[in-house]
């Protein structure tokens, strides 16, 4: 029925008889047009992949500006997580926790020489992914950093370590997602993850497919 049962990933599988088999009246419909399926995530049976609670980004004007509290002005150990989908390698900063101005960062996740970047503390510290980026492809980016060292991970997999950016501002500017500036991201941006802590490797990949409750 479920991709994963013991890992709490309620998508529906392929050939889940869950599909379309759900209230038969056309204003339940899923967002693909089918009828409704069963459960908490409907299956998108033109495309697969796309998970239908993320944020579709036109790589125009879309974007979200979220209102920072005291609960996201980390100065010390942080984790930070999402699942991405990019169409489009033109896009630079599409994930920023800004810090002294909304134009300087504490953290932030870009696409630079076709490569997964990020960088903290005003861009002192920066790793890059081992691998070019694929076009159209979900990718699960996610970064730990402390006073000491930023550890970055793509799917899962360390790609490496910088030990020269220092402690985090912790400010109160906005957390933006989608936008940097005037440059748009155009793709798809889910389960964006903020932690008050470091997450090992191997939490890390534990948690890229369970839901949160």
């Amino acid at each position: 029925l479920f991709v994963g049962n013991r890992t709490y990933d309620y998508h529906l599988t392929e050939n889940s008889p869950c599909i379309d088999s759900g209230c038969p009246n056309p204003i339940y419909n899923d967002p693909d047009g089918t009828r409704a399926d069963i459960g908490a995530y409907n299956f998108h049976q033109d495309d697969p992949s796309i998970h239908d609670y993320s944020l579709n980004f036109d790589g125009i004007d879309d974007y979200v500006d979220i209102t920072v509290g005291s609960e996201l002005m980390i100065t010390d150990e942080i984790t930070v997580e999402t699942w991405v989908k990019t169409s489009s390698l033109e896009t630079e900063i599409f994930l920023i926790k800004s810090s002294v101005s909304p134009l300087n960062g504490d953290w932030w996740f870009s696409i630079i020489n076709n490569r997964w970047q990020v960088k903290t503390h005003g861009g002192s510290g920066t790793v890059s992914s081992i691998n070019d980026i694929t076009i159209d492809r979900w990718y699960h980016l996610a970064f730990s950093s402390d006073s000491v060292s930023l550890k970055f991970y793509v799917d899962g997999v360390f790609q490496g370590e910088d030990f020269s950016h220092g402690a985090l501002y912790g400010t109160e500017y906005p957390l933006y997602i989608g936008k940097y500036s005037e440059d748009y991201f155009e793709g798809l941006i889910t389960e964006v993850r903020i932690w008050n802590g470091i997450l090992d490797e191997q939490t890390i990949q534990a948690n890229m497919f369970p839901f949160l409750f």
